[in-house]
């Protein structure tokens, strides 16, 4: 959601497939370092996990079916040369933005903690 400058659009159906990538990666590092984090926060990863799951079905339900060329043109036309690729619900994403930025801050904090560059 938030792209690199320099990284190259993808189409939405390759989102959804690194999302997955990404969930499935992130799953397994924390299983191996899991011992290094506090139980709370162990307990909070274990419920982001479903949550996870929940942004990323919501994401693939709200994508429309792959248009043709012609009918991306188009819509990028009507649109400000924007491609409109699906629609959600005002605040179908936020709760789970939140929540990640929330724990990937207690985790960054954790490390730093184990590391000793906590300053």
């Amino acid at each position: 959601m938030k792209g690199e400058k320099y990284t190259q659009p993808m189409k939405p159906e390759e989102e959804v497939s690194y999302m997955i990538k990404f969930r499935h990666d992130f799953k397994d590092i924390y299983n191996q370092n899991r011992l290094l984090f506090p139980k709370q926060l162990c307990d909070k990863i274990d419920t982001l996990i479903p949550t996870i799951d929940d942004f990323i079905d919501t994401y693939s339900d709200g994508l429309f079916p792959e248009p043709s060329e012609e009918e991306k043109e188009y819509n990028a036309e009507q649109n400000g040369g924007m491609y409109i690729a699906g629609i959600w619900g005002i605040d179908a994403f936020e709760p789970t933005i939140t929540q990640l930025e929330q724990i990937s801050c207690e985790i960054e904090t954790e490390f730093r903690k184990i590391y000793g560059t906590n300053e």
